[in-house]
């Protein structure tokens, strides 16, 4: 099977504020491939890079070396307006939700305006449908929709956040902690709601989680080590 999303020995580094001349690595040669369908968990203990890895395929940290692959496209070399038609296909949940919406606005207009941006061309039926069905999956009542996301708790924000990624019907879905917050059972509810639209939809998942459940969850599993950030596969 082709793959959706192909990563190949990327590197990722940060300026140290400590010494300014000087770069930190934060993962380096790490590859992966993602199917459509499969679920992907990468795990590691933290600062093992996890999150950097999840931002620079999304494009949100520069390559220090290697490229991304999107639907067979190579969207790492893309400038920042060359990628935005390819939002649509690959959307990225953040640990801290809360802080990827504006505080003055009320989160249906921010997901509505996700709707409208990326897919422009369909009807506001569709898009209300697609919101309304998006909602559902990540457990967030509707009655919160009008609530400023400093009103909102963290699981709350998280939920939104999700519903937002899902909203646009993404081929690929980067999701930094998605269960974080939740008690088990919601958590079980959530990944049968996932799964759901995963068979329906054939969604290709890449998830960091500290949930001790989700190497049950992923398909497969891929390791970063701490101090050797390279990934590897395993049970």
């Amino acid at each position: 099977m082709n793959a959706l999303l192909r990563v190949s020995d990327i590197a990722v580094s940060y300026w140290d504020a400590n010494a300014p001349e000087a770069q930190r690595i934060a993962v380096r040669n790490f590859s992966m491939t993602l199917a459509p369908g499969e679920t992907l968990y990468l795990a590691g203990p933290s600062g093992s890079g996890k999150s950097s890895v999840l931002m620079a395929i999304a494009g949100l940290l520069p390559l220090r070396s290697g490229h991304v692959d999107l639907l067979g496209t190579r969207i790492s070399e893309l400038s920042c307006a060359q990628r935005r038609p390819w939002r649509r296909h690959l959307q990225l949940m953040l640990q801290d939700a809360a802080g990827t919406f504006d505080p003055l606005r009320p989160v249906d207009d921010s997901l509505l305006a996700t709707l409208r941006w990326l897919r422009p061309e369909w009807e506001v039926a569709a898009r209300d449908h697609a919101l309304q069905c998006a909602l559902d999956i990540a457990g967030l009542p509707k009655r919160l929709m009008g609530r400023r996301s400093r009103e909102l708790s963290g699981g709350e924000a998280r939920r939104a956040a999700l519903a937002r990624a899902l909203c646009v019907r993404p081929e690929v879905l980067l999701l930094d902690e998605p269960f974080a917050g939740l008690g088990a059972q919601d958590r079980f509810a959530l990944h049968k709601r996932l799964k759901a639209m995963q068979t329906q939809l054939q969604t290709a998942i890449l998830f960091v989680s500290h949930d001790p459940m989700s190497p049950s969850w992923a398909d497969r599993t891929l390791h970063l080590g701490e101090g050797s950030p390279q990934g590897r596969e395993g049970p």
